[in-house]
């Protein structure tokens, strides 16, 4: 896919079309919910990927576009640098939301199935999380 964007920024020369439509491409994920079926679950990450890759390097063709020859490692340094530090906030951010709706939603799922309880006792989940709500619960 990526062969084909860059085929048509060069012959056309305009490739912020390629980075909006990448990005349009990449929010199909948004379309699934908890009731998705597989099929759909995997076709979307296709169509997610499928955007999601021309969408970054364009970007990158973009920045490089914008500096003197002189500064292209400078500028792809600080590019993948910035990549890097932001995808880190995002998963710490997305863990932290994750792991605080688990331990406030976790007493209402034991009390809907207390089997749940056993399933967690088991896992690696017991230490950071069910062990201190469990034992709230006196379970």
């Amino acid at each position: 896919m990526y062969l084909k964007v860059r085929f048509v920024v060069s012959k056309w020369g305009r490739y912020r079309p390629s980075i909006w439509v990448g990005l349009a491409l990449s929010t199909a994920c948004a379309l699934l919910n908890e009731d998705s079926l597989h099929g759909k679950e995997i076709s979307l990450s296709f169509i997610h990927g499928f955007g999601l890759g021309p969408a970054i390097q364009t970007n990158m063709l973009d920045i490089l576009s914008a500096v003197e020859t002189k500064d292209i490692a400078v500028t792809t340094a600080n590019a993948a640098l910035f990549r890097t530090v932001g995808s880190i906030f995002g998963v710490a951010i997305v863990g932290t939301v994750f792991s605080n709706a688990i331990k406030k939603n976790l007493a209402r799922l034991i009390v809907l199935d207390p089997d749940i309880a056993n399933v967690i006792a088991g896992s690696k989940l017991w230490p950071r999380v069910g062990g201190p709500n469990l034992v709230a619960l006196h379970i």
